[in-house]
């Protein structure tokens, strides 16, 4: 019961998030604005606006697999207005919410014309398809160095904290005061640097 309460408020907070940082962005799509703070129905949006698979939106609040996938909706809406550039996509994934508003309040942000009606269905296809894997392997190289030099998720493990933290408690660890942690492993699986198994 703790732990649904918890996902209800983790789920309520990014849908303000996001309806606050987009819904003009939304409104520039045909779509009444009050649909950019409904959950997963924001991203439904987003991935039938770009044309991609529409059963996505389910990844978007999921545990790990949710922030790599939020990024990607996030730069598949950017790139929607025009923003292309590596600085666009950079802002998008490591300041996802607040770059989002400078695009969803700046009064000349427009929607890209998509000039896609010469393009054979395999073109489009590839097109789709080299779109989703840039975009993955952009959020995950990004989000995954927030992970290991800046900030990191971490769970309490075990009950050598009790009068101050509990085990299960979820906490943000400052990489900067603390340093990052190697993986005793020769390859780490991105997002789970939180947790006590294979790290030193």
């Amino acid at each position: 019961m703790n732990y649904f309460l918890t996902y209800t408020v983790y789920v309520l907070i990014l849908s303000v998030l996001m309806g606050i940082s987009s819904w003009k962005l939304f409104k520039k799509l045909g779509y009444n604005p009050i649909f950019a703070f409904i959950p997963f129905y924001n991203y439904f949006i987003i991935l039938k606006e770009t044309k991609h698979p529409k059963w996505w939106a389910i990844l978007s609040y999921l545990p790990i697999v949710g922030p790599i996938m939020m990024s990607v909706f996030h730069l598949y809406l950017v790139k929607k207005f025009g923003k292309t550039l590596f600085k666009d996509q950079f802002l998008t994934v490591i300041l996802p919410f607040i770059y989002m508003a400078t695009i969803n309040y700046g009064k000349d942000v427009e929607l890209e014309d998509e000039n896609d009606l010469f393009l054979t269905d395999e073109e489009k296809k590839a097109k789709k398809k080299d779109s989703f894997l840039g975009s993955v392997t952009f959020a995950v190289v990004f989000a995954t160095i927030i992970h290991v030099f800046v900030t990191q998720p971490f769970g309490i493990p075990t009950g050598s904290m009790e009068r101050t933290l509990l085990v299960g408690d979820f906490l943000f660890v400052n990489k900067w005061s603390y340093g990052y942690r190697l993986p005793m492993r020769p390859l780490a699986i991105p997002f789970l640097q939180g947790n006590h198994y294979g790290y030193r």
